[in-house]
Parts: C-alpha cells; sequence; structure tokens
C-alpha cells in the first residue's frame, strides 16, 4: 500500500494484564518546507576548525516551520550529527 492513502496513526496499548480494546487514533501531518540558497564560508584556519556564518533563504511558507537542525557531514551523502 502507498503511504499517501493513509491520513491517521492508531495506536493500541498492551501490557501483560490486558490488550486496549479502543485505540487512540492521530491524525499524521506531513508537511515539508524547503530552504534554498545555502552558503557558509570558512574563515577559521584551521583545519579541524570552522568558524563562519551559515546563511539561507528561509521557505516562502513559515507556518509549519518550528525550528531548523544543522548536520555535519563527512561527505555529500552521509550525515555524521546534529
Amino acid at each position: 500500500p502507498r503511504a499517501l492513502l493513509y491520513s491517521h496513526i492508531t495506536i493500541y496499548t498492551k501490557s501483560i494484564l490486558v490488550e486496549q480494546t479502543t485505540p487512540t487514533a492521530i491524525f499524521v501531518n506531513d508537511s515539508v518546507s524547503v530552504i534554498s540558497n545555502v552558503s557558509f564560508d570558512d574563515y577559521d584556519l584551521d583545519a579541524t576548525d570552522l568558524g563562519g556564518t551559515l546563511e539561507w533563504v528561509e521557505p516562502d511558507d513559515l507556518s509549519q516551520v518550528t525550528h531548523y537542525v544543522v548536520y555535519m557531514a563527512l561527505g555529500s551523502n552521509r550525515s555524521v550529527f546534529a
């Protein structure tokens, strides 16, 4: 089945005593906001340190943006940590 067909997640609780007969359902809001024009100039002269300003253009619609997370990577396809 395609994930686009689903709008809710249904959750049952279970313990060693009983399984819940009436589940709880929550609505899934799968929104995305994309930044653009990312730039970073490294002004630190040490090979193992970074120093500079990371800049980007915010999405046009900020209604779903609560925060930004920056990931460091060893290459363009491998994230290391946030």
